[in-house]
């Protein structure tokens, strides 16, 4: 293996963590992967201070992540942090309390930045050519328009599931006129957007922890066995269906819902507003989920950089995935496309049989 490099993720809900093995053949696979629900911007909606307790939380966490990333020798560390380190007054204090007690050096990015690495994450994992892309975190929401693969227009709203349920929702039992205010709250920060009105009808590509707690619920509804969530796709009325079932149930029943975890289930709401909201606003009739994003994105532009290859997304999503594959698990390549050609030739002559 040419290099282990580690990615973190400090976000305002959770931190997350992948560890990336890049190959001398030109490959490379996720090694590990962890996350931790540290909610670091609970309690921020007050002063738009760090609150100490989510402070303790989160350095509890990053202490466990130099373990493990000690433990796979990982040589490079990428630290990012968003939207609660970003927005608070006390961001940079933490920080150096962070680099002191971890020697993470954290970089914060700016919310446009966090919106081209959703890009680059979903747009070299889902072979999609139009699209609207939507990152709902804990302290802000990226929306990114796709046109022919490549970025058009892009905004940061800094709110997100935690910073909205404080702000509108409160952590107890849900009130409808909370709900409905927090509706025409969001449709007024989409109002006047004019690239959205000119993405009408576009599918959606949902990315974050509110959206996939969405999908696997429906998926756990349907009996649909396979794991992954990634490129997982939902009509717009069943996310209208899913949307309504989850915010009609009390906290402490959401608690015992298939595929909801535990700890969003006093979150989830604030978290799947925006995407109700935008899917209504543009008449998408389509959501897709995306496994991948942030992290991944900061992972392609590292490798393609590394690698000595031109611009920062791949030409063809699906051909790019289905070479790694090849590459990782040493396929004689040209005996594959030989195999590929018998199957192929053996279908088209067996038309009549299967129609």
């Amino acid at each position: 293996m040419d290099e282990k490099i580690a990615i973190i993720d400090l976000g305002s809900n959770s931190i997350r963590i992948i560890i990336m093995g890049i190959y001398e053949k030109g490959f490379y696979k996720m090694i590990d992967q962890e996350k931790e629900m540290v909610r670091l911007s609970e309690g921020m909606a007050e002063d738009n201070n760090l609150k100490a307790p989510a402070m303790q939380r989160t350095l509890n966490a990053l202490k466990l992540f130099k373990k493990l990333i000690e433990s796979h020798k990982v040589e490079k560390v990428i630290a990012i942090a968003t939207a609660a380190v970003r927005n608070a007054a006390n961001g940079r204090c933490f920080l150096d309390r962070v680099k002191l007690e971890t020697e993470f050096d954290f970089e914060v990015i700016t919310g446009e930045q966090e919106a081209y690495y959703d890009y680059l994450g979903v747009i070299n994992t889902i072979d999609i050519e139009d699209c609207i892309i939507v990152d709902i975190g804990g302290g802000s929401t990226e929306i990114i328009r796709v046109e022919e693969r490549k970025i058009k227009n892009s905004m940061s709203i800094p709110y997100g599931a935690v910073v909205l349920t404080e702000k509108f929702l409160g952590k107890d039992e849900l009130l409808r006129e909370n709900l409905k205010v927090l509706e025409d709250f969001i449709i007024a920060q989409l109002r006047g957007v004019e690239w959205l009105i000119e993405a009408r009808g576009l599918p959606v590509i949902g990315l974050g922890g509110s959206i996939r707690a969405l999908a696997k619920v429906h998926k756990k509804m349907k009996g649909f066995f396979l794991g992954g969530l990634h490129n997982y796709c939902m009509e717009a009325d069943e996310v209208a269906l899913m949307y309504d079932k989850i915010i009609g149930l009390k906290v402490s029943e959401r608690k015992e819902m298939p595929g909801l975890g535990k700890e969003r289930a006093d979150i989830i709401s604030g978290g799947l507003v925006p995407l109700k909201v935008l899917m209504e606003y543009i008449q998408s009739d389509k959501l897709v989920i995306s496994g991948n994003g942030l992290r991944e994105g900061v992972f392609f532009k590292y490798y393609f950089n590394i690698c000595g290859l031109k611009g920062e997304i791949v030409d063809n999503a699906l051909k790019h995935s289905l070479d790694n594959i090849l590459k990782k698990y040493d396929v004689n390549i040209p005996h594959s496309h030989h195999v590929c050609k018998l199957a192929l030739d053996l279908f088209d002559q067996l038309k009549k049989v299967h129609g």
